[in-house]
């Protein structure tokens, strides 16, 4: 008797959970009918509304920089910003990062009051841009042209401190193999090169904390066939196919070719020079191969002490204008390796506006506003490795690192080969033409001056940050660019 009324009372238990459960089930369906879900929806358009209303900010801002840059020509009546009105920009530029910040946080809270309240109505279509473009390299054909490159058989590590110039001091305290015109020259001109090593000194002190390390450098130019040797680090965009044929003339390149014998001086010299051989890979390796690495590191460090290390810079804004010209205005961009004609496509599919003029390449400010947007957390030399021809010159030689002696620039390129030329005894180079390969539009002040009226003001400034250490370590600045920016222009 006891055993049956126990399975009776578990039934009984049973069915009532049962019913409970059906109970919350029709009551969860009514609920859904009603609209409960609701909520989420308003979460869903409250995104968008937020989304529009950062870019109502966005555009605000935008605003308040064209009254920035009218503050900049009023600060400087006559047109011409001098060296001081940067440091006036960036506070006025500093008010206007504050005030946006508080702006910001106000609608925010605005936002959270009006949480319960009916959507607005959007004024556009949620369109995101395409992924930020990316190089994409023919691995294959690069790994089997630097099959047999000396340049990526060394991996020593390298550190040689600032010493302010020390060692072109001594070269030029002992000329007694000079001729007395030479010396006089060379005393002279001294000074100016003494002057550079000095500060790139202190500019690498004052950061050794981050940039004093020993560093793998691969791209070195070994010449020990001069005294004093010579040590030279290639920046592309910077005379460097110049300097790769001028070193392959002091080797005497293919001279005695007996294939080329009966062609003249001017054939010679095209044949072998050409400048669709020194953009090539391979062709480039050949100077790698004449001036190998010292064969052991112990022997690479006793020669990096007793040479005339040297590097060849030109204003950051210029090179990028080089390579703008190089790699973004032809159809099959050199090396092909590089697929540059495809980050041309990507440029343009990711910051072309509709209302912007066609065109089957990327303009100059679409191409500036890649590299911001590509290179806007770098800040170590690892960060920069696999940049391109738009790499700082302090990541891309490790200026910081070698005690560069010999500071060579674009813009007195004349006066300083004439200079080197006559100190190491190159005097295969003596007779040479100032010619500037890969160099042409870019250098005229017409041509630049064009270009850069595509920028504003803010994308210069957010320019000079990018690479701020290039201008600090050899004496760069944006006076003769800041006018020209499209906001400044259009405030006059």
């Amino acid at each position: 008797m006891m055993r049956r009324c126990q399975q009776v009372y578990w039934m009984c238990l049973v069915f009532l959970v049962c019913l409970n459960l059906l109970g919350l089930y029709d009551a969860w369906r009514s609920t859904k009918a009603k609209g409960i879900d609701k909520p989420i929806q308003n979460i869903q358009t409250l995104s968008l509304q937020e989304e529009t209303m950062s870019n109502d900010r966005s555009k605000s801002m935008n605003d308040d920089i064209g009254n920035l840059t009218k503050a900049i020509v009023l600060h400087n009546s006559s047109g011409n910003l001098k060296r001081g009105t940067v440091v006036d920009s960036w506070s006025l530029y500093d008010d206007y990062n504050n005030r946006y910040s508080s702006v910001k946080q106000l609608t925010d809270k605005n936002q959270i009051n009006e949480h319960n309240s009916p959507p607005k109505a959007l004024s556009h279509k949620h369109n995101p841009r395409p992924p930020l473009p990316q190089v994409q390299k023919n691995k294959t054909a690069i790994k089997i042209r630097l099959k047999d490159s000396p340049i990526k058989k060394h991996n020593t590590e390298f550190l040689v401190k600032p010493s302010h110039g020390a060692y072109l001091t001594s070269l030029v305290a002992n000329l007694s193999s000079h001729s007395h015109q030479d010396q006089t020259y060379l005393r002279d001109r001294v000074s100016v090169y003494l002057e550079r090593a000095r500060r790139v000194s202190d500019v690498c002190l004052r950061h050794q904390n981050t940039l004093i390390k020993p560093t793998i450098l691969r791209t070195l130019v070994w010449d020990r066939k001069h005294n004093p040797n010579l040590i030279w680090c290639e920046i592309s965009k910077v005379a460097s196919s110049t300097w790769m044929v001028n070193f392959l003339r002091l080797a005497h390149y293919r001279e005695n070719d007996p294939s080329l014998a009966n062609l003249n001086s001017s054939q010679l010299y095209q044949a072998i020079y050409a400048d669709d051989k020194m953009v090539d890979v391979s062709a480039r390796k050949e100077v790698y191969q004449l001036y190998p690495f010292p064969k052991t590191p112990s022997q690479q460090r006793k020669l990096l002490n007793s040479s005339l290390r040297l590097i060849i810079v030109r204003h950051p804004f210029t090179r990028l204008l080089s390579a703008y010209v190089d790699k973004m205005m032809v159809e099959t961009p050199k090396p092909v390796t590089f697929n540059f004609r495809q980050l041309q496509r990507d440029i343009i599919n990711r910051y072309r506006r509709e209302e912007d003029p066609d065109s089957p390449f990327p303009t100059f400010s679409e191409f500036i506003q890649y590299v911001l947007e590509s290179t806007e957390n770098f800040t170590t030399i690892k960060h920069w490795k696999k940049s391109l021809c738009w790499k700082p010159y302090w990541a891309s030689c490790h200026v910081c690192n070698m005690d560069y002696q010999l500071v060579m620039k674009l813009e007195t390129m004349q006066e300083d080969e004439h200079f080197l030329i006559t100190l190491a005894g190159l005097t295969e180079l003596k007779q040479q033409v100032h010619e500037w390969r890969n160099n042409k539009s870019s250098q005229n002040s017409t041509n630049k001056s064009n270009y850069f009226r595509q920028l504003s003001t803010k994308q210069m400034y957010q320019l000079y940050d990018l690479y701020r250490l290039d201008f600090e370590l050899f004496d760069y600045n944006l006076d003769q660019y800041l006018p020209l920016a499209h906001d400044v222009q259009l405030s006059k």
